[in-house]
């Protein structure tokens, strides 16, 4: 028999038991940075959104609408965006404008909250945390008629993100 083997044992234990304390609070800690991350997702949303109704209103360089008909034209389900998500009041928010270069004819259509498109000029030349994010495209086209277009699509979110 070994003398002192009671004491190895006991000394074991303790280095034991604080091996499990020290993996017990990496495992919290790792959960606790995972879960309480904030991720600010909304000018990518915004970037989605704009070219979801971009690719809707123009194929192969053409509108596929009429600028006379473009308040009637149905973005919800010809783009495939939810109307529930994006009425009043929401969190999102898509302004179109059209100008024809060749008649100066212009057509505006605005959809969501209303009251992002001034914030969406505020948070692009100021850092303001609560406000939207938006992202804005400009791009030419041509009418069927073969009318040069301008076309510029502001689309913002300012939905609160976590995991």
């Amino acid at each position: 028999m070994r003398l002192g083997k009671k004491g190895d044992e006991k000394v074991l234990s303790v280095w034991w038991f604080l091996i499990l304390v020290i993996i017990t609070a990496a495992i919290v800690a790792g959960v606790l940075v995972f879960y309480g991350a904030k991720i600010n997702m909304k000018k990518a949303e915004g970037i989605v959104m704009n070219e979801k109704i971009a690719n809707c209103i123009v194929k192969g360089g053409y509108l596929q609408v009429s600028l006379d008909n473009l308040q009637d034209f149905d973005f919800f389900n010809n783009c495939h965006l939810d109307e529930n998500v994006i009425k009043d009041p929401s969190n999102y928010y898509f302004e179109i404008f059209i100008k024809n270069l060749d008649t100066g004819q212009e057509k505006k259509i605005k959809k969501g909250n209303p009251e992002y498109e001034q914030d969406c000029r505020i948070s692009s030349v100021t850092i303001a945390k609560y406000y939207p994010r938006c992202a804005e495209f400009k791009f030419y086209a041509l009418t069927k008629n073969k009318e040069k277009l301008i076309i510029s699509i502001l689309a913002g979110s300012n939905q609160e993100q976590g995991r």
